[in-house]
């Protein structure tokens, strides 16, 4: 995250190198006390791009298992607060002085489209590959599971082929992603 100062310019919010180098964590610096406080370390999502939305309030792009969406962080309390309709962007998005987001989504049926969300929902602004929806697809599920070396929950995505049949042997192709900072996402 490319650093951005706050509405009130008391505050700078930047990334920084995660722990394990991998994904980066927020940091919001206040300019008074020379304070670096790391924004959701404990939090079980790995939050990108991070941008001011209001006086006191952040928007923060995060995948959370395998989903994508956009989390609020109030820069007083960093208390992080996950919508009820956890949809948006893994990364990337821009903010309008108003607060609308505008952003692009996938889903599992569709590639990337433009989004503008805004305090009366998200609509979809473009269509840039009718072509798909023609197209014969796989359905996803999330499947989760606990790892039998630590206990942690691991998620993972099942592609079942466009024409599955429930009771029907199919081949399988594996593809591991190490986590657990980042992911494959289902969309």
């Amino acid at each position: 995250t490319a650093p951005q100062w706050s509405p009130d310019g008391r505050d700078v919010v930047f990334g920084k190198r995660g722990p394990r180098g991998i994904a980066t964590v927020p940091i919001l610096y206040n300019l008074q006390t020379h304070q670096e406080i790391p924004i959701g370390t404990s939090y079980l999502a790995t939050i990108g791009e991070i941008e001011w939305t209001g006086d006191h309030e952040l928007t923060a792009a995060a995948i959370m298992g395998t989903s994508c969406g956009l989390l609020q962080v109030d820069d007083r309390t960093h208390e992080i607060t996950k919508p009820k309709d956890f949809v948006g962007p893994c990364e990337g998005f821009t903010a309008s002085t108003t607060g609308d987001l505008a952003y692009l989504r996938q889903t599992p049926e569709h590639p990337d489209e433009v989004y503008v969300r805004s305090h009366s929902g998200e609509r979809q602004l473009t269509n840039a590959n009718p072509q798909v929806k023609n197209w014969s697809l796989p359905t996803s599920e999330e499947l989760t599971w606990k790892s039998s070396k630590d206990g942690l929950l691991i998620h993972g995505i099942l592609l079942l082929p466009p024409s599955y049949q429930k009771g029907q042997r199919y081949k399988t192709i594996v593809q591991v992603h190490g986590g657990p900072e980042e992911a494959w996402t289902n969309g």
